[in-house]
């Protein structure tokens, strides 16, 4: 555990060569309407080993969530019940809570 968090700091600092793709989520607060952990943690279970490339942003809320998830590759802002996915900027469609961790799987594994 202690070597992992040792390559996130030096990663993070961009001291070290990523070894698996940057995933940014919030911190949570009272804004969030999504179960956010529970979403974080799916993605990053099953997450392709080969998008070591890519930052994407799960993010819990309307307010900070929309402009976080346009700064990176591909990204989620959560709303109550749903989120809106972006992709490289774009707002591309909404999406209900159930299908978030599926269909922003589907739309990395269409990433180059």
């Amino acid at each position: 555990m202690e070597i992992k968090a040792g390559y996130d700091i030096l990663e993070a600092l961009g001291l070290h060569r990523r070894h698996e793709a940057e995933l940014i989520s919030c911190p949570t607060c009272g804004r969030c309407e999504i179960d956010l952990v529970d979403i974080v943690e799916k993605v990053r279970q099953r997450l392709p080993g080969d998008k070591k490339h890519l930052q994407i942003a799960i993010m819990g809320c309307v307010v900070n969530g929309p402009g976080e998830a346009r700064e990176v590759d591909i990204g989620i802002a959560g709303g109550k019940g749903f989120g809106f996915l972006f992709k490289k900027g774009e707002k591309v469609r909404k999406i209900p809570e159930d299908r978030m961790v599926d269909e922003l799987l589907e739309e990395i594994a269409h990433m180059t």
